[in-house]
């Protein structure tokens, strides 16, 4: 009995319990660099991987089973998907920061750019708000006249547990399309019944 409780005890802090997931995007020097906790990514390998994947895929002919999930993804309703993404009640818990520093030869037009970065963030902020709990949101934009640079660094920690992805899951299920005859008649059905 103590270790039926133990395990169903260790099973809830598996499904419930959130995982910090960390993501870093910086933007420096015209180089986009991607972060993962604190290993990068290497943009370069995964863009030869992709390259040599189409032209196997030239090759060769799909499998069954690539087939299958092409089928499930084509099947999903993305209007009513994110409808109900929207009304989650389950939504992933997010922090954010953004650090945005950036410079015009023209000082008009950096002051302009000042303005609307701000207006950009509330933007930022309502979209997040649709799909996530936002928990913490940080932004600083820093400025500089007379220079031309623009860097950008965004930190995202998402809170995940099993629990929430399985009812994303559930949720995307329950947004596939069915065909409208095979719901008519279902309908008919009914009445006859």
């Amino acid at each position: 009995m103590k270790i039926f409780l133990l395990i169903l005890l260790v099973t809830i802090l598996i499904l419930f319990c959130p995982i910090p997931l960390k993501i870093k995007l910086n933007y420096i020097n015209k180089k986009l660099e991607i972060y993962i906790y604190k290993k990068k990514l290497n943009l370069d390998k995964l863009n030869q991987k992709k390259e040599l994947n189409k032209e196997k895929l030239e090759h060769k002919s799909t499998s069954k089973d690539e087939k299958v999930s092409k089928k499930l993804f084509s099947n999903i309703d993305v209007k009513s998907f994110i409808k109900n993404l929207i009304n989650n009640r389950f939504k992933i818990n997010l922090r954010f920061n953004c650090n945005l520093n950036y410079s015009f030869p023209d000082a008009a037009f950096t002051a302009i750019a000042f303005g609307y970065s701000h207006q950009l963030f509330v933007l930022i902020y309502g979209l997040l708000k649709l799909f996530f709990n936002v928990n913490d949101f940080k932004y600083d934009v820093n400025y500089e006249f007379n220079k031309n640079y623009i860097n950008v660094e965004i930190e995202g920690i998402f809170f995940i547990s099993f629990a929430k992805i399985i009812y994303i899951c559930y949720l995307a299920i329950k947004s596939t399309k069915t065909d409208k005859k095979q719901v008519t008649n279902l309908h008919t059905v009914k009445e006859d019944i």
